[in-house]
């Protein structure tokens, strides 16, 4: 069960804080007369919201979410959009020391100018119970261009590998 929230945690890496944005922030901000966004694009804006994770600040972190995000993670049943709680839930994780960052399978959709899907399997080593395991959790995250210009996940969904693929 523990295992559980240790990942779920790591799921609501998904989403107050208004500090700093990312460099995907700064990247993505294009005005609301944006130019067409293109694939390489979108896998940038993914790949530096997913970098903000190796750095193990909250506040990077946070920053790639939009208010009233909606987040589902492994550890409880109903999503939450309560900011507090995902802050709680992904400096939680964050306390685990993750590093090793891996997306393997990585799919970036490019939906149209303003919305971007991103999906995987992610692969990371953690303290857990008194050592280092390597462990994976599915996700799928819906990035939306902020009023600002700047991307972030307004939708985030976690959850725990299938039984039987040698994943806790």
């Amino acid at each position: 069960m523990r295992l559980c929230l240790l990942i779920g945690a790591a799921a609501l890496a998904v989403t107050g804080c208004d500090a700093e944005r990312p460099p995907t922030a700064e990247v993505a901000q294009q005005g609301a007369a944006a130019a067409n966004l293109t694939q390489a694009d979108a896998e940038k804006i993914v790949a530096d919201a997913e970098a903000a994770w190796s750095g193990n600040r909250i506040e990077a972190v946070m920053a790639n979410y939009a208010d009233g995000a909606v987040a589902f993670d492994t550890s409880t049943l109903a999503p939450t959009t309560d900011r507090n709680v995902q802050t709680r839930g992904n400096a939680a994780f964050l306390t685990m020391s993750p590093a090793d960052f891996r997306v393997d399978p990585r799919h970036v959709q490019l939906l149209d100018n303003d919305t971007i899907v991103a999906s995987g399997v992610l692969s990371f080593t953690a303290n857990v119970g008194g050592g280092r395991r390597l462990l994976k959790t599915r996700y799928t995250q819906v990035y939306q261009r902020q009023p600002d210009g700047a991307f972030r996940i307004v939708h985030e969904h976690m959850s725990s590998p299938p039984a039987g693929t040698g994943m806790p």
